[in-house]
């Protein structure tokens, strides 16, 4: 990254916690490489909007791509660079940094289910991430304090081939442990009492694989970090999966309303849904024959929709309080994650669903086609928008800025105190006198409020609406060696002028309701037009008073 001279700067961050937040794709949508598309998320269930489609994953590249919001938000595999349409500071082989390999390939700024499900203001729900990872600490002593107690068979403790006392190997499991620490002692050991209680008195008999895959799956859900976990070799392919930009599927985005029912919310254009006869509000009550009364949460209807290209599936939804069951032939879906129109007097508008690695292509095309037919200036709409790629994050607001300053990020990389900064090159494609309107709400989060809070802070945007979620962390995504996942808070980050967002969120300088529920549930946001819209209708009274 930039500065990188001053990056491992542990002096300037002996006072810095990473963890002084609850801070952490991500959502949200895995591999130990930095990830720009890793603004993560807060782990939502796919109670909302949930796509009903399986994403076509590259599963030899699984070590280099890139988590959905409420829409099927696919990505393009990381390796394949969008930077033939657009050169903005970036090297041909799409690598931000060159002295960093895949610097930021799993970096992402995205919210993820848990926050979402404790902390959103609403009933929006996010894509989906369960969550936990081992750190080689914590598991040496967890694994010490078991084998110390005879706990796990076949793992004797024993002295250490150094000499030292105090290094230890765990026969049968091939661990060094090594520990001085009293107080490490006493944990262990109580975790050691724990695990022998629940051998002792479970009611099914535990093995030692059973044991240690707890462990593994556990340890990071009780960090005090929301953003920080594990995530089952499905969860990491689905995990891909969102990350893409082409999948095959129906085209079709389902949620499931306050009273229990699956409402289809999206239809994609030309999309086999939409070919099919599928239509938005249309309320499902089974898939394949299975009742929807079988189905957990969106989610599980989800994957019994999904499946290969060319099959078919049959959806039986209730329309104008008719049953009605129609055949879907799955196809390829290309996800949109851009949607613009232009308003009036020479006002653009642009909604961006999701920061997908596929973002940046849309973006400069969109701004394109808004600056063709005459934007002066631009309302943004970022409202449930739960961030996502940092890469795709930085690459857009190049296209919005001169040379200026992204972000600051501060945490840890590697073992080392990471101090480093994010900056905006000379790829800017508006006019110099160009103003946005940026449309925020409590589910703005991640690498969409950081997209707000910097076109702000360089004094080129006003936001409106309701106060964001509070998202202000970074996370990096580990692929482990059975290919379960681990993702990880690596770094918070600070805005252009210094402001720390996680946990506080970022206050409009216009405050606004926002659309009804009501309106939302017979449209998408970015169809309603002013009179249903107070945001938007705040949002064109401002940039209309620009020109006076």
């Amino acid at each position: 990254m930039n500065n990188k001279d001053n990056k491992y700067n542990n002096e300037d961050n002996n006072n810095y916690d990473p963890k002084q937040s609850e801070s952490g794709y991500d959502s949200e949508y895995t591999h130990g490489s930095w990830d720009p598309n890793a603004m993560s998320r807060p782990r939502a269930k796919y109670e909302s909007r949930e796509p009903l489609d399986s994403r076509n994953v590259d599963k030899s590249d699984a070590n280099n791509d890139s988590s959905d919001t409420n829409d099927s938000n696919g990505l393009n595999n990381s390796n394949e660079s969008n930077d033939n349409f657009y050169n903005g500071g970036f090297n041909n082989d799409g690598r931000r940094f060159p002295n960093e390999p895949n610097d930021l390939q799993d970096v992402y700024i995205r919210m993820n289910e848990q926050i979402a499900k404790t902390r959103q203001p609403n009933n929006t729900v996010f894509v989906a991430l369960i969550t936990a990872l081992i750190t080689a600490v914590v598991t040496t002593v967890l694994v010490w304090g078991l084998s110390r107690s005879g706990i796990l068979p076949g793992a004797n403790l024993s002295g250490g081939n150094s000499g030292d006392s105090n290094v230890h190997t765990i026969e049968g499991l091939g661990l060094s442990i090594h520990t001085d620490d009293p107080d490490t002692e006493q944990e262990a050991d109580k975790l050691a009492q724990i695990v022998k209680l629940l051998q002792d008195n479970y009611f099914s008999t535990l093995s030692s694989k059973e044991i240690i895959s707890f462990m593994s799956k556990g340890i990071l859900d009780a960090v005090d970090n929301p953003y920080t976990y594990y995530l089952t070799p499905e969860n990491l392919a689905d995990f891909h999966e969102s990350m893409k930009g082409n999948y095959y599927g129906i085209g079709a985005s389902v949620r499931k309303t306050d009273d229990g029912k699956y409402m289809i919310t999206e239809i994609m254009e030309n999309s086999p849904a939409e070919k099919a006869g599928l239509q938005r509000g249309d309320v499902i009550t089974s898939v394949a024959g299975t009742s929807v009364s079988e189905f957990k949460d969106a989610s599980d209807l989800a994957k019994n929709v999904r499946g290969e290209a060319g099959s078919s599936v049959e959806i039986t939804v209730i329309r104008d309080n008719k049953e009605e069951t129609i055949r879907v032939i799955r196809g390829e879906v290309v996800q949109k994650v851009v949607r613009t129109r232009m308003l009036e007097d020479g006002i653009g508008y642009l909604y961006i669903s999701d920061f997908t690695i596929s973002l940046p292509e849309q973006f400069a095309e969109g701004m394109n086609k808004l600056l063709e037919a005459g934007a002066k200036n631009i309302v943004f709409d970022m409202r449930y928008n739960p961030g996502g790629s940092a890469d795709s994050l930085i690459k857009v607001v190049d296209m919005l800025l001169d040379e200026a300053r992204i972000a600051e990020i501060r945490g840890r990389d590697r073992g080392e105190a990471m101090r480093e900064t994010w900056d905006s090159k000379d790829g800017k494609m508006v006019p110099d006198d160009m103003r946005y309107a940026i449309l925020v709400n409590g589910n703005t989060a991640s690498a969409a409020e950081l997209f707000s809070g910097a076109l702000r802070d360089h004094d080129k945007a006003v936001l409106i609406g309701s106060k964001t979620f509070g998202k202000g962390s970074g996370t990096r995504m580990f692929e482990l060696i059975d290919h379960s996942g681990a993702n990880i808070t690596i770094f918070n980050y600070y805005l252009p002028k210094g402001d720390l967002i996680e946990g506080k969120g970022i206050t409009p300088e216009i405050e606004s309701e926002g659309p009804s529920m009501e309106v939302l549930q017979k449209k998408s946001i970015y169809e309603l037009e002013p009179t249903e819209d107070p945001d938007l209708e705040k949002a064109i009274e401002y940039l209309k008073g620009l020109d006076k």
